[in-house]
């Protein structure tokens, strides 16, 4: 039996919708975050998105074709990308903006 030690939430696997991706977590619960919070996979064709890597214990995931790193615990407590990419991205594209309270949660 494989017991991990780490206190950090980790990832088991991801799931990909149309406006949101699924992150299944080792304690059971199901973080749905929408992709406009992470402008590199807006548009990202489905197998880009399935081409992903859980990095330490499922702490973080990797997307090395999509240049795209995330947390586990970042994602847990709401932090959004904070790249100049993101930031370009979202001056470029208000309405795909995170902080755009209009946007529909679909």
């Amino acid at each position: 039996m494989n017991i991990s030690v780490s206190n950090e939430p980790q990832a088991l696997r991801l799931s990909f919708g149309e406006h949101r991706f699924d992150v299944e977590l080792r304690d059971g619960r199901i973080l749905s975050i929408p992709y406009t919070w992470f402008p590199r996979l807006i548009g990202a064709s489905p197998e880009l998105l399935n081409h992903y890597e859980l990095s330490g214990e499922g702490e973080g995931i990797h997307w090395y074709d999509l240049d795209e790193d995330i947390s586990v615990k970042g994602l847990l407590a709401g932090n959004v990308d904070q790249t100049n990419f993101a930031k370009k991205y979202w001056q470029a594209h208000p309405e795909h903006s995170p902080f755009n309270a209009t946007e529909s949660a679909a």
